[in-house]
């Protein structure tokens, strides 16, 4: 696997295990929210489910890296791509600490599209 691959990958598992957490932190919050007569414990509840199963897609995708499945590479340059514009979106909200998710998705998309990415997960 070529080097900027690996440091990739590693950079997908850092964001699954950042996903998963997250997705039970708003799961946990969701809980609480019904508990307490709240009106949005649905909405984060449906957020928190989808970082989570982002969190297992990227696992998987982390996981399988080394077999050079070309799905791999695709699943994971979207899953960025639609990180970036939910970073960009959080940016304009005030997040400055987005900019750091839109760095990591950019570094990620790079090592994946260049040459050596595309000669790894075709062969």
């Amino acid at each position: 696997m070529p080097k900027s691959v690996k440091f990739a990958v590693g950079g997908v598992v850092f964001q699954a295990v950042m996903n998963a957490l997250v997705g039970f932190l708003l799961m946990a919050l969701a809980s609480d929210e019904a508990d307490h007569g709240g009106d949005g414990a649905g909405f984060l509840q449906f957020i928190g489910l989808l970082s989570v199963a982002i969190s297992l897609l990227l696992a998987v995708c982390a996981a399988l890296s080394g077999k050079r499945l070309g799905w791999v590479r695709t699943t994971v340059v979207v899953i960025e791509v639609v990180s970036i514009a939910s970073s960009v979106f959080a940016l304009f909200s005030g997040s400055i600490p987005s900019v750091l998710g839109i760095l990591i998705a950019g570094a990620i998309i790079r090592a994946f599209v260049s040459a050596e990415g595309k000669a790894w997960f075709s062969a």
